[in-house]
């Protein structure tokens, strides 16, 4: 019985050690840009690129839900919703 006494020891020592961090959330992964030839072009109702930037939409706001929920705002907007119009800032 004197051995079962030892570990019960050590179960002082883990109570008193600060419990670990939880584990950070992951960032949300970004939706897949389309391929250049994956548009037909022939103006469908529900095109890739309409999929696409609602998708773009949603993760954007999952991003700012996780800096938000992360204390870390203040996160840049993703390369693909900035202006493209060749002008430099």
């Amino acid at each position: 019985m004197a051995s079962a006494d030892g570990g019960g020891a050590a179960n002082p020592d883990a109570a008193a050690s600060p419990a670990p961090a939880p584990a950070p959330v992951p960032l949300p992964e970004p939706p897949e840009k389309p391929l250049p030839g994956d548009c037909c072009g022939s103006g469908c109702v529900r095109c890739v690129w309409d999929i696409y930037f609602d998708e773009l939409d949603a993760y954007d706001k999952a991003l700012a839900a996780h800096a938000a929920s992360s204390g870390s705002g203040g996160k840049e907007p993703s390369a693909d919703t900035k202006p493209s119009d060749g002008a430099k800032s």
